[in-house]
């Protein structure tokens, strides 16, 4: 039952966070789908500006219209042949205007021929059936732009002053202009994306429209953090104006209010540039970056940010997850502590009351006086006993002080000191019938060591094997101790008793704790000896280890306990004693 309320927490809790990866994924992929969409305008803002600037230049041959002398037809053709010069293909302002030509009493002349040439029409319905006498088309001053979408031609018109019986037809280089002004201007602005111009069919570029109306983006954060190329090479198709136009004829520098119809999007030159694709024959710009999608930015920033949220979840849970570890620690720590209370109050009471029992007795004369003796060696016995378990506490307070600082290693005589512990440990053996075998190897008759600390290891380990070892009499415990000329101590204490789980194997050495065996079987002790002689270990800087079961020297298993001391220390030869 205990296994199932640890798995589903941990079960619930990967479920939250699935669902919470879940959530996150899907906010970001509609917030890229909304960036995305930003950019799309941004980008077609930014080639809508680049061109209408760079078109712009139009004015410049506006204002050498308006400048030039037009009073006779001499003037008005060296004019113009000037205008070719200065912005023809090899002018100083280059690739603004193809040919220049002009209507007068109802022929066309060009400034490079002799004599008006007869019987060529300028194709405009505007001016197929020009007739001075019942209207003109243009007032004096005025211009106009004008497009022919079976030329794709666009032509600038314009009727000069004091010239109102003269029209004159300017070819304006489209082409020139976007291939020499507005594509590297554009390549400039947009120099991290690959750029793009072709021609689609009308239909063609209606469904790509239609299709990015539709278009569901992948979102693959990983890919974008890592770099890896995407699987498809997204890209942004811009329809681009094929015509130029003025919504009406206009007189530059009047002012806006004194026009009839303001309109104040224009400012110097009113031209309008028409990209929809109804209108045009597809020519279009594509904008895609080198092996991922044009908004690869866009889905990279968006990817830190989405990483970061799930590292943020995954912080939160971290910490729910230590939450809940700290307060299953502290419960269990608690419970151990009440375990620990209980058990040493019982083991408290009983040396209390031999002791008041027997000083009752003592002091009210009941017993006779051949058996004071007996009394007193109980009393003393019970006395110790009681002792040994405050100085166990009162260590265990000790131990608990971060800044406990080790002994310092003395000289030892380690076979005297084995034979201490020995004699200490015979009567608590005898009492409980169980018989201690000792071998030692190569014990050296001086070292230096921590002689304290191996007392209260060995005395626990082998109190420990005493208690919990083996409830059947005559069994022995074998205590092993061996010297290393490397500079270590070996001890080991050997029981055959039910042994530990592995489960519990770490658990063994935290304070309090008490196995399920001795808590069943309601054995004797505090929980605090493993953990003392653990910490005494550590801080000596020697290692304490576990193992149940362990195998013999012949190798059969054996199920009890066999725990392992390792001490540092350096062997004193005699010629240095």
């Amino acid at each position: 039952m205990s296994k199932y309320k640890t798995i589903i927490p941990i079960a619930l809790l990967a479920f939250l966070i699935a669902l919470g990866s879940i959530m996150i994924t899907h906010f970001f992929k509609a917030d890229l789908a909304r960036d995305i969409y930003k950019e799309n305008q941004r980008l077609e803002s930014i080639v809508f500006r680049t061109y209408n600037r760079e078109y712009q230049r139009i004015s410049i041959l506006v204002l050498s219209m308006q400048q030039m002398p037009v009073t006779t037809d001499e003037e008005l053709s060296s004019s113009l042949q000037s205008l070719i010069n200065g912005y023809g293909d090899k002018g100083q302002l280059p690739y603004l205007i193809n040919h220049v030509s002009y209507y007068s009493h109802g022929q066309i002349y060009f400034p490079e021929a002799d004599s008006p040439m007869e019987n060529i029409r300028w194709n405009h319905r505007d001016l197929d059936e020009i007739d001075r006498e019942k209207d003109h088309p243009l007032k004096m001053g005025e211009f106009q732009v004008m497009s022919l979408p079976e030329e794709e031609s666009s032509y600038l018109l314009y009727t000069p002053l004091k010239r109102e019986d003269i029209l004159i037809r300017i070819e304006l280089n489209k082409e020139g202009i976007d291939r020499y002004y507005a594509q590297p201007a554009l390549k400039e602005t947009l120099e991290d994306y690959l750029l793009e111009w072709t021609t689609l069919s009308t239909e063609d570029v209606k469904k790509e429209l239609d299709s990015r109306i539709s278009r569901i983006y992948a979102f693959e954060p990983l890919k974008a953090i890592i770099g890896w190329s995407h699987n498809e090479e997204m890209k942004l198709m811009v329809p681009l104006p094929q015509d130029m136009k003025t919504r009406r004829p206009f007189i530059p520098g009047l002012d806006m209010e004194e026009r009839t119809e303001p309109e104040k999007e224009y400012d110097r030159f009113p031209l309008r540039m028409n990209p929809a694709p109804g209108e045009n024959s597809g020519y279009v710009l594509f904008i895609a970056s080198q092996g991922a999608p044009y908004y690869i930015s866009i889905e990279k920033r968006i990817a830190i940010d989405w990483l970061q949220s799930h590292l943020i979840l995954l912080g939160i849970t971290g910490v729910f997850l230590l939450l809940i570890l700290q307060l299953k620690r502290t419960k269990n720590f608690r419970s151990r502590e009440k375990e620990f209370v209980a058990s040493m109050t019982h083991e408290l009471r009983t040396p209390l009351t031999v002791i008041q029992s027997a000083a009752y007795n003592l002091s009210h004369g009941i017993i006779s006086p051949e058996k004071v003796n007996r009394y007193g060696l109980l009393l003393e016995d019970q006395t110790k006993r009681l002792s040994s378990m405050i100085e166990e506490i009162l260590l265990f307070s000790s131990m608990e002080d971060k800044n406990a600082k080790p002994g310092v290693p003395v000289k030892t005589d380690l076979p005297q000191l084995i034979k201490e512990i020995k004699e200490e440990m015979e009567a608590l053996a005898q009492e409980k019938q169980i018989s201690l075998r000792w071998d030692k190897e190569g014990l050296p008759s001086s070292l230096l060591t921590y002689p304290a600390e191996i007392r209260l290891i060995l005395s626990n380990l082998i109190t420990n094997a005493l208690h919990h070892g083996s409830p059947i009499s005559n069994e022995t415990i074998r205590i092993k101790v061996r010297f290393i000329m490397t500079g270590h101590l070996y001890l080991s204490v050997e029981d055959n008793g039910p042994g530990i789980p592995s489960s519990e194997h770490k658990k063994i050495f935290d304070p309090f704790y008490r196995s399920q065996i001795s808590r069943e079987q309601q054995t004797r002790g505090s929980g605090l000896g493993l953990f003392i002689a653990r910490k005494k270990t550590t801080l000596i800087g020697g290692e304490l280890k576990l193992e149940s079961p362990y195998r013999m020297l012949k190798g059969e298993k054996n199920t009890g306990c066999r725990f392992t001391l390792e001490i540092p220390c350096q062997y004193i030869s005699e010629e240095n004693i």
